[in-house]
């Protein structure tokens, strides 16, 4: 939050981890041919943009926020407090601690980082369902947890579909898990009363919907029918 800008976490293989790691950000690129055109000879390449400060390594010393990073994607913008996320002293944020929580809107960001680091398949679990039609609209909610869990919820599904949208035939395989019908908003804990349904959903009921919708999605459809043997994107 306190920096304004995105930190990306990674475990991957060790022959997939240079490539990732190492290769040039936006930010930095750019400020590499500013440089260029200039006539400066030098460019420091842990500044602002650096990849050096956004990506972090979870197979080196970055392992030790492993808990911190899951704290922080739990923290939901506005309803909770950030998390307080302190580094290394040896690292390029100099032993700071920064405040960082959840960004509404990053899955395009983090299909960027996926398919940077060679993912062939990517299989998206939402809890968004399909945008409604019209007659399925249900009343808004008055108390201040169901405005703000609808304002989120809402986000999160005009960012699911951007996403789709943008993404479709980058990969191999990009397969959506989601359900026909939630009640839930991001922020309904402790369940909620469904007038579409006359009843009270609870958060267990959608997990175990989410199971039936992962194999009713893509365990039966994609995985029995042989989905390992998708041909290949990358050079």
């Amino acid at each position: 939050m306190d920096v304004r800008r995105d930190l990306i976490f990674a475990l991957l293989q060790p022959r997939l981890g240079p490539r990732f790691f190492s290769r040039v950000s936006v930010a930095t690129g750019a400020r590499q041919s500013e440089a260029a055109l200039g006539g400066r000879a030098h460019v420091d390449l842990v500044d602002a943009g650096s990849r050096q400060v956004e990506a972090f390594d979870l197979t080196g010393t970055a392992r030790d926020h492993v808990l911190d990073a899951m704290d922080a994607s739990l923290a939901v913008p506005l309803a909770v407090d950030p998390h307080v996320l302190p580094f290394a002293p040896e690292g390029p944020w100099r032993g700071e601690a920064h405040r960082v929580c959840d960004r509404p809107g990053s899955l395009a960001r983090l299909l960027e980082e996926v398919a940077a680091a060679g993912a062939e398949q990517v299989i998206l679990v939402a809890g968004s369902p399909p945008p409604a039609h019209a007659h399925e609209l249900s009343a808004g909610r008055g108390d201040l947890r169901g405005r703000a869990g609808e304002q989120l919820a809402a986000f999160e599904s005009a960012t699911l579909r951007d996403a789709l949208e943008h993404f479709t035939g980058r990969f191999a395989g990009l397969f959506v898990v989601r359900p026909a019908h939630n009640p839930l908003g991001p922020l309904d804990f402790g369940g909620v009363y469904d007038e579409r349904s006359d009843r009270t959903h609870t958060l267990d009921e959608l997990l175990d919907r989410g199971y039936e919708d992962a194999y009713r999605q893509f365990i039966e459809p994609v995985v029995g029918a042989s989905g390992e043997k998708i041909a290949s994107v990358q050079p």
